[in-house]
């Protein structure tokens, strides 16, 4: 769903908000023992003195867990990497994105968004910033019996919206009522 975006609206490559969005924007930590001594979603370049790129850590994860019919495990960002050095970029990523992703479902908005939340969010539903926030929530509309009301389903990870980005100067702000 997500790789299908043909472009995202922040202009980030839509495989890097992917690898992203599987853990919720969180920072993925490498153990200091292991070959690369930690990894941030914002570097997203080669190797960079022992620090694992998302993309390293992605790769890692799907060459571990997610390997495809036909696919060859000895190309991408880690495929000159032993298994044992893979295995140790894998499971932070996985453990990330099971932290994530447990309870949550991916959903795209109408504007082209990605985003990660509620089990019960629904085609309709609204993503809301509220002011003076930094999350994002996950409402539903009250219906044509309760218009301007709204159920709070709960908080959710849209790349590109979690610091405010989405708010223009206050031309997008509304006055609701979440019960």
């Amino acid at each position: 769903m997500v790789r299908g975006l043909a472009r995202y609206p922040t202009g980030d490559d839509v495989e890097s908000v992917f690898q992203r969005l599987l853990v919720g924007g969180a920072r993925v930590v490498v153990p200091p023992a292991e070959p690369a001594a930690t990894a941030t979603g914002g570097n997203d370049g080669d190797d960079n003195d022992g620090v694992a790129t998302m993309a390293q850590l992605y790769a890692a994860f799907r060459r571990h867990h997610m390997m495809l019919p036909g696919e060859s495990t000895r190309t991408g960002p880690v495929g000159h990497l032993p298994w044992d050095e893979t295995m140790a970029l894998a499971a932070p990523y996985g453990l990330s994105a099971r932290r994530a992703a447990y309870g949550r479902t991916l959903f795209t908005t109408r504007k082209g968004y990605a985003g990660l939340g509620p089990r019960s969010t629904k085609a309709g539903d609204s993503v809301v910033l509220l002011r003076g926030g930094r999350t994002a929530y996950v409402l539903r509309k009250g219906g044509k019996k309760r218009p301007g009301i709204y159920t709070f389903l709960g908080e959710a990870y849209v790349h590109g919206l979690m610091r405010g980005e989405g708010v223009r100067g206050g031309s997008d702000l509304e006055d609701f009522e979440i019960v």
